[in-house]
């Protein structure tokens, strides 16, 4: 391309500004693509001659003076300039430049299916300050079709990505606008600027240390720091996500610790979510801001039944299947998370699934110390308005330089925190490993910055010993049993003892209250038994909100025998049990269909699970 080819606005006479074959980079957009043939940006004079506006025109006809008459199709000046594939899924975008009202240039980047769909275009646009009308968008489409198959091999080319986090196969990460990678950083284009809100940084490094140099002196806090920034590590060591949740009184500093950590990576005002938020919004959240931290605050004001929901969906790293509205299904949306919560009780509640119990470190407390109200709420000002954003480009630069120790370094940590009879427990030993590793990485970042840095081990392991030596994981079979011990105890009355020896009189108690629940019996063993009537044990003792967990929780409990039951014609344990028992004092006794439970194993069971044996093991390493 010669400079001949170059148009300067200055030195045009009359409308036309570009018209076919003519390169517009020194006159409307930066860029060295052509006008298709037969188009023109041109600009359109007003009736009384003063002044006019940019347009995007279509050849007619040369009249017979042979000067060109154009129609207006877009009043919005614009140009395809640039392309972008993003590495997550394939789809390929297109840079729409064009001019707003103000006359101020802005791009939309566009998915390429879009652009050329006469209803996803319109719907796109509508987003943007893009004058035109919807009966012309076929005319627009067909003069993007015409820029983009005249200048493909002339458009810049960007790097496009939905969503932070890890692309490349994990060569690069994506935060915000800016791509890390081992020899540098580069720009990248985020199409939903929602993915980037609150990944900024403001103040100074060393205002953020002086506001939060005391509280990182607390194990809490810089627990939480290190669970925070160990999201950053779940794909590089096939670590699970998880969640980290702070419970206890008000006024404890929970929501300050987690602040903290969120403020390592942008601003905590943006980045935290409210406790009530919806699951949608979430999945939305975790999508948008995958491998980086997420905030939940005050998860008391939430239904137990959704909290739960969103601890598996966030553990499970996947969304729900949707259809598309143009028909078959959306891609779904995956994510590596690590979500810090807080609240005044604990998230998982006594009714939820061992399940949610392995995917969250519960602990209890904020700060640790209820007695520091003016540097809290000197911390909480810096953090949300003064400070933020310091520690996530350091970190990256250190963990990039470290990389390929990761897992031997990961591999290390888990050899060092003891092993838990239960295997239930021994899954968190996985994710305290990698946030110890995050810690390490934290710590000297931490030191560069002028705090003083601690073993982070330590750290870590103070909360193990807290929260799964001290406080282990009871399966929910068994938190599900102990209830119904104490349910039984509790409702005693409606129980009517009703023992049956062969041979023997049966001693019997009429229930003091109506209704009747069930019988304490003895099995043809001797041992005791309760039989509880099935729909007793389902709407009186499960209730509507735990009914769906029935036949989970009673295959678990035939597993331990402390469910008895019959068995069918091939031997195979079914679920109930048919006890003979008589409504009545001295009554007619018949067959009655029943849960029966064995007390002697509830109890070896219960007794049991209240101490968990550890076991130490030597040390692979040299600490």
């Amino acid at each position: 391309m010669t400079s001949d080819n170059i148009i300067n606005t200055e030195d045009m006479e009359g409308e036309v500004l570009t018209e076919g074959n003519v390169a517009i980079k020194e006159t409307i957009f930066d860029t060295s693509c052509f006008m298709p043939e037969g188009y023109a940006i041109t600009n359109k004079k007003r009736e009384n001659g003063v002044g006019g506006k940019l347009a995007v025109q279509k050849l007619k006809y040369i009249d017979q003076d042979g000067k060109p008459v154009y129609n207006i199709i877009c009043r919005t000046p614009c140009m395809i300039t640039g392309k972008g594939k993003d590495p997550d899924d394939g789809e390929l975008w297109l840079k729409l430049s064009y001019f707003d009202p103000s006359g101020k240039e802005k791009d939309a980047w566009i998915r390429k299916g879009d652009m050329f769909s006469r209803k996803r275009l319109y719907e796109a646009l509508e987003n943007h300050e893009f004058v035109i009308d919807e009966k012309n968008i076929g005319h627009l489409i067909e003069y993007l079709t015409a820029t983009y198959d005249e200048n493909y091999h002339f458009l810049k080319n960007g790097f496009i990505a939905k969503s932070n986090g890890w692309k490349e196969d994990t060569s690069c990460f994506v935060f915000g606008d800016k791509m890390y990678c081992a020899n540098g950083v580069q720009d990248v284009i985020i199409p939903d600027k929602e993915a980037i809100k609150g990944l900024t940084k403001i103040g100074t490094p060393e205002q953020w240390v002086e506001a939060n140099k005391e509280l990182l002196t607390y194990t809490n806090v810089r627990f939480i720091c290190y669970s925070a920034m160990s999201a950053i590590l779940l794909r590089l060591l096939g670590t699970k996500s998880n969640l980290v949740d702070l419970y206890g009184e008000s006024s404890g500093g929970k929501s300050i610790t987690d602040g903290l950590g969120m403020s390592l990576i942008g601003s905590p005002t943006d980045l935290v979510i409210n406790g009530n938020s919806t699951n949608t919004a979430i999945e939305v959240l975790v999508t948008r801001y995958s491998d980086l931290p997420i905030c939940i605050d005050e998860t008391s004001t939430a239904n137990p039944k959704t909290l739960g929901d969103i601890i598996y969906m966030i553990a499970n790293e996947k969304g729900k299947s949707r259809g598309h509205k143009n028909g078959g299904l959306r891609k779904t949306n995956e994510w590596k998370c690590v979500a810090l919560t807080n609240g005044e009780r604990p998230i998982t509640s006594t009714e939820g699934f061992t399940g949610q119990k392995v995917r969250t470190i519960e602990l209890y407390g904020g700060i640790g110390n209820n007695n520091l109200e003016k540097i809290v709420d000197n911390a909480k000002v810096s953090n949300e308005s003064k400070s933020y954003g310091h520690i996530i480009e350091p970190f990256l630069t250190k963990l990039f330089s470290c990389k390929d120790e990761l897992e031997i370094l990961h591999h290390k940590y888990k050899t060092q925190f003891p092993v838990a009879k239960d295997n239930v427990n021994n899954r968190m030993i996985n994710h305290f490993a990698t946030i110890t590793v995050a810690g390490k990485i934290l710590e000297e970042v931490y030191s560069d910055m002028g705090i003083e840095p601690v073993d982070p081990f330590e750290i870590t392991s103070k909360i193990y010993d807290a929260t799964v030596i001290n406080s282990p994981i009871e399966k929910h079979s068994v938190v599900m049993l102990r209830e119904l011990k104490e349910w039984i105890t509790s409702e005693n009355a409606h129980f009517m003892t009703d023992i049956r020896v062969r041979g023997t009189k049966p001693i019997q108690a009429q229930n003091k209250q109506s209704p009747l629940y069930g019988w304490i019996a003895r099995n043809a063993d001797g041992d005791e038994v309760i039989d509880i009537i099935p729909r007793a044990f389902n709407e009186v003792f499960l209730g509507k909100e735990n009914k769906n967990k029935s036949t989970v929780l009673k295959n678990e409990w035939k597993e331990v025998e402390v469910l008895e039951t019959n068995r069918d014609k091939n031997g195979n344990p079914q679920t109930t049990k048919t006890g003979t028992h008589a409504t009545q004092v001295n009554g007619k006794a018949t067959g009655e269909t029943v849960y029966r439970f064995n007390s002697k194993k509830m109890d070896e069971i219960l007794g049991i699970e209240k101490e968990i044996m550890v076991k130490e093991l030597e040390p692979k390493y040299e600490w």
